[in-house]
């Protein structure tokens, strides 16, 4: 079985890692797995791609690149050609628009996974229509949790096409990290991993910092967009000095091994891969409860706060910075959550969903 997984970029992201993760895990499973991507731009993942053996098919570089009805030609041509591939996997909205309208109906099956509860276009009757014949090209809608299925039925309408894949990471190389480094109740390290996009909340976790008394530091680690603005509030608000921003790294573990309180500020989600990693590092998690982390950040696993709430937020930090208990108590439910999360479910259920389109 031939698989073509297609991604915008390898810029930092839970649907990037997961992709990537496919990819390798497929080609270990004995599937001709390849990977193409929209944007080119280098990046730690792209060099982890590279470092395992996966050269991605490049058609484009920089973020305009992403959106050019160019890529359409692209995919065309690369699924056109021989030996062709059996099935093509698309991931974010412009690969899967783009791989609708690029592969012919007598070509490869086409599956995509949704990641988000929500999109833009649900708002509006002419967005839900694009969607509906968006979608309508696809054998398989894969939705990344329970609650991303139910939001896209209730956007959308059931369809005997859509069913729920659970994504997952690769737990190894969190679940060996040692403990938090314990700074001080009036001094810890806080880590958000997450691209800096509109569906991220830097702001609020700037905020939140604000509040808290000044040996707390900060670490945002990703790149985007919108990462400019937000280092210019930063320095407005006086708290350059107490936050690092370190782009996209390759080593996550290593950073949460440096932290003492994880965090994610955000306004919506599908299901959070960076809380699972989080809760996987040992290190309690503070988390907005938005739909895709009230689901998993359950019983215990995190402290969830109000969108929009940096009070609530720094009260919930404060929490576990002077409440070892507290913290220790929600580190270990946490990782014990996480468990569930284990990439190879996620990678044995495509391939078992690719061979009943096939059959």
């Amino acid at each position: 079985m031939r698989v073509l997984q297609v991604i915008s970029s390898l810029r930092m992201g839970g649907a990037e890692r997961l992709a990537l993760e496919l990819t390798a895990r497929m080609r270990g499973a004995g599937l001709e797995a390849e990977l193409a991507i929209f944007d080119g731009t280098p990046s730690p993942l792209l060099d982890e791609a590279r470092s395992r053996g996966i050269h991605p098919v490049v058609l484009g570089m920089g973020m305009r690149d992403i959106y050019s009805p160019a890529r359409i030609k692209d995919l065309r041509k690369l699924t056109a050609g021989k030996p062709h591939f059996d099935i093509v996997h698309t991931h974010n909205t412009a690969p899967q628009l783009f791989g609708a309208l690029a592969c012919g109906r007598r070509g490869p099956a086409l599956v995509t996974t949704e990641h988000n509860t929500t999109n833009r276009r649900r708002g509006s009757m002419w967005g839900q229509l694009f969607d509906r014949a968006l979608y309508a090209r696809y054998s398989a809608i894969a939705c990344c949790s329970q609650r991303v299925h139910d939001e896209f039925v209730k956007a959308l309408g059931p369809s005997p096409r859509l069913l729920t894949v659970t994504n997952g990471i690769d737990l190894t190389p969190y679940l060996s990290l040692p403990p938090a480094p314990h700074t001080g109740d009036d001094g810890k390290v806080i880590l958000m991993v997450s691209a800096f996009r509109e569906q991220k909340d830097h702001l609020t976790a700037l905020r939140a910092l604000s509040l808290l008394p000044d040996g707390f530091t900060m670490i945002f680690a990703g790149d985007g967009a919108l990462r400019g603005t937000t280092e210019e509030a930063c320095r407005s608000m006086g708290l350059a000095g107490r936050v690092t921003f370190t782009g996209n790294v390759a080593d996550i573990p290593a950073l949460y091994a440096r932290a003492d309180i994880s965090l994610l500020s955000t306004r919506y989600e599908g299901l959070s891969l960076a809380c699972v990693e989080a809760m996987a590092s040992g290190r309690p998690l503070v988390a907005t409860g938005v739909p895709g982390v009230e689901d998993i950040v359950t019983g215990g696993a995190g402290i969830t706060v109000r969108p929009n709430d940096p009070a609530g937020m720094a009260r919930a930090i404060i929490s576990l910075a002077t409440d070892p208990d507290l913290a220790a108590g929600t580190a270990c439910k946490g990782r014990d959550t996480a468990m569930q999360y284990d990439i190879k479910n996620t990678v044995n259920n495509y391939i078992n969903l690719y061979k009943n389109i096939l059959a």
